[in-house]
């Protein structure tokens, strides 16, 4: 029996940070963007200049949430959501997303 075990690399851990900051950048979006294995370990990390602070680990925990859902990394594709800025951290705010491909 052969077990295929998925995962992501170095290479595309960091071809998927620097399209998602490309995007965030073009939605004039300060955002950090964290990238896990299928381990939900983190395997690259960006904090965009102006990124808030408390940003920093909500990444870091939704990639390891959103680890199961690593069909897109086999297909080169990552998802960039955010909240809007200060506005998204009231109640109600919407939580918007984009797919590319990298």
């Amino acid at each position: 029996m052969t077990i295929v075990k998925h995962s992501i690399d170095a290479e595309m851990a960091e071809k998927a940070v620097a399209a998602a900051a490309t995007k965030a950048t073009e939605l004039k979006l300060k955002m950090c963007i964290a990238v896990a294995d299928e381990a939900g370990d983190l395997k690259a990390f960006l904090r965009m200049d102006g990124a808030p602070k408390l940003s920093i680990g909500i990444a870091q925990d939704k990639a390891y949430t959103a680890e199961p859902l690593a069909k897109f990394i086999e297909r080169g594709e990552f998802s960039l959501c955010s909240r809007g800025g200060a506005a998204g951290a009231q109640a109600g705010a919407g939580l918007s997303c984009v797919t590319r491909s990298i």
